[in-house]
């Protein structure tokens, strides 16, 4: 979503910003804030549980508070800035689309610093990446829901429909993401298909000489 933000913002300066470093940077800055959060019950004494009873379950080995600094915490924000920058994106996208037609009509030959064609494909990611943040909040809201509701209602009895049903369901987006980006997106569908090619030749390569 980031990058598809920068490539609409600012398309004349996407290919300096989004270098290599940058991309490594937020890679491992995305990790390094994952790793927090998932560490936060050791590393904060509040957040671990008050007792153990050899129950294997969500609700067990983790403390109810540590749930709502998730939904909090992480959740929430995440959800906003999905939706913050797939609404910027879209307004910008259908401006340029509108002002890149409007150039075409003028002039049959447009200058090379304008990025007609990069603003096209931007347009057609844009409706991939509104897909991902929607399946990103239809699958992990429920979870997030009831984990909250159960945390804050001791009397509540979602155990298992939060174990059994609703956490699968968010594990699913995990699922979701390549099939969505393989069916939409052309140049992901390509990387696919050479990866399995490479792989079957590898294969059938050792099997030859085995």
């Amino acid at each position: 979503a980031f990058d598809r933000f920068l490539a609409i913002k600012v398309p004349l300066r996407y290919c300096q910003l989004m270098t290599n470093k940058m991309v490594a940077l937020i890679i491992a800055g995305l990790w390094s804030i994952a790793f927090l959060i998932g560490f936060l019950p050791v590393i904060i004494q509040q957040l671990k549980p008050d007792k153990y009873d050899n129950i294997c379950n969500l609700f067990s080995v983790i403390n109810p508070n540590y749930v709502i600094v998730v939904f909090c915490a992480c959740f929430v924000p995440a959800s906003l800035i999905f939706v913050y920058f797939y609404s910027v994106i879209l307004k910008i996208a259908y401006s340029h689309t509108r002002q890149i037609l409007e150039s075409e009509r003028i002039s049959s030959s447009i200058s090379p610093a304008t990025p007609s064609r990069c603003h096209i494909r931007d347009v057609k990611a844009v409706r991939t990446i509104g897909i991902l943040v929607g399946c990103f909040m239809v699958t992990w809201a429920p979870f997030s829901i009831a984990s909250t509701v159960q945390a804050c209602c001791i009397n509540c009895h979602l155990y298992i429909l939060i174990e059994d049903y609703l956490w699968l369901l968010g594990l699913c987006n995990s699922l979701m993401n390549p099939l969505i980006y393989s069916y939409w997106q052309r140049d992901v569908r390509m990387q696919l298909c050479q990866m399995f090619c490479c792989a079957n030749f590898r294969i059938s390569h050792i099997l030859c000489f085995s």
